[in-house]
């Protein structure tokens, strides 16, 4: 999404919104927390939704509104307590969902861009819009300003669809007791609750690496990239099991896969980049030695 020029252009969305991050937004960097910016645009594709759709149409009905596949770009940190302004513009429409594209600006300056494969889903299983849904999303489309530039395929179709790797295929896993709270109002995992249980992963397996490193071999890290499939949508489970696995290492960053296991098989995938900096310049730095070393042992089966 980044190499998109068009994207970091606040006139390239025809609708904007302001987000006011909170004090719980902010993280021990402190700067605004990878998870909660991944909330502040949701809420961005929400009021998109209630203008365009209704009002009422967070509530889900029949059938409900899911994100399928997310996909969210940092650009810059973005702090509290100054406010946000998010811009969303629809790419794609179809019947069986739609595509949102959304941005983030703080003091003028986009610090994040972001994409959202909305689906239908009746019964635990998705399926096609309903028809007056499709005809407002098709007009909303065609009536929409066009860019300085074409607009191309949203980012999540040139993902394609993951292959699913078995639990074992994982080097680190670890069993995770949800909470009520991790429920959204559908009684599904939250998209929020998965994207944490990704972080956890990745934090859990770094914080075990580092642990093992001389000081001078220890490096920062920050968010990059991240996307999310969801594989499934149903009830959730009381257990998990998230594993993570390392999928590619660069000269100063590593790639990242953590699926999320409940008793019905692979509800979801995170692939995660993450950029290697050094804790007082807050710039990138080369990963050390030794540190590739140890993520070489640590690759995907």
């Amino acid at each position: 999404m980044k190499s998109q020029a068009w994207r970091h252009a606040a006139a390239a969305y025809p609708f904007h919104t302001e987000l006011w991050p909170r004090l719980t937004d902010v993280d021990t960097l402190q700067h605004l927390n990878n998870v909660a910016l991944v909330g502040l645009h949701g809420e961005a594709c929400q009021r998109w939704q209630r203008t365009v759709l209704g009002e009422q149409v967070w509530l889900g009905a029949d059938p409900v509104l899911r994100n399928r596949r997310l996909a969210t770009d940092y650009l810059a940190e973005s702090h509290y307590p100054a406010p946000l302004d998010a811009g969303v513009r629809l790419l794609e429409a179809g019947p069986q969902g739609f595509v949102l594209a959304v941005a983030l600006f703080q003091h003028g300056r986009c610090v994040g861009l972001h994409e959202a494969e909305v689906a239908a889903m009746r019964g635990g299983e998705f399926c096609e819009l309903p028809l007056v849904m499709q005809h407002t999303l098709k007009e909303t489309l065609a009536a929409q300003p066009p860019v300085p530039t074409d607009v191309a395929a949203s980012t999540l179709d040139s993902l394609g669809i993951d292959s699913v790797a078995p639990l074992s295929a994982y080097p680190y896993s670890f069993k995770l007791q949800a909470r009520y709270g991790d429920r959204d109002l559908h009684d599904a995992t939250s998209d929020i609750a998965a994207s944490r249980y990704a972080e956890q992963a990745r934090a859990g397996m770094l914080h075990r690496i580092m642990g093992t490193l001389p000081r001078e071999q220890r490096v920062g890290v920050l968010v990059g990239q991240v996307r999310m499939h969801f594989l499934h949508r149903g009830s959730p489970t009381l257990k998990f099991e998230v594993a993570t696995a390392v999928e590619r290492i660069g000269a100063r960053s590593l790639a990242l896969r953590t699926a999320l296991f409940d008793d019905k098989g692979c509800q979801a995938i995170a692939h995660t980049v993450l950029v290697a900096v050094d804790p007082r310049a807050r710039r990138p730095t080369p990963l050390p030695e030794a540190l590739r070393g140890v993520m070489q042992s640590l690759m995907l089966k």
